[in-house]
């Protein structure tokens, strides 16, 4: 089975998000062809990490695992609600686009805070007609 992680957050990043995400795509992937899009690692700080640079679509390997990094604004002032929702969405329509150029999941997992991930992943759901899990990470 093809699976599809979507979500803003995950490896290098030590975020709760990155790390149960980055736990489960590891169990899954020893039985399954496992596959993430997720944003360039930049929180806590604000800042890309390192050997890191922003581009619309990028592929790396972890382990076996293919994760594919699509652009997004980092954030320039961390207390600043417009570079927070400059961040969030612009990846959200980054990703979705970069959805339709990866290969065709069998289930697609979407984890979510952000919100906006979640609107997207929805709607690539829809119109791929693929099934969806939620990781709904905070009410």
């Amino acid at each position: 089975m093809k699976i599809l992680f979507y979500t803003q957050y995950f490896s290098p990043e030590t975020n709760a998000p990155a790390n149960r995400l980055g736990d489960m795509a590891k169990f899954l992937s020893g039985r399954h062809s496992v596959s993430v899009l997720t944003g360039f690692p930049n929180h806590p700080l604000g800042k890309m990490f390192l050997g890191y640079k922003n581009g619309f679509l990028k592929k790396e390997m972890i382990g076996n695992i293919s994760v594919f990094r699509s652009f997004m604004v980092i954030p320039k002032k961390l207390n600043s609600k417009i570079y927070r929702y400059l961040n969030y969405l612009s990846f959200a329509f980054s990703s979705f686009i970069n959805l339709f150029r990866l290969e065709k999941p069998d289930l697609i997992i979407v984890s979510s805070p952000p919100i906006s991930v979640l609107v997207m992943g929805f709607f690539y759901a829809k119109i791929r007609k693929v099934p969806m899990i939620i990781d709904l990470r905070d009410l």
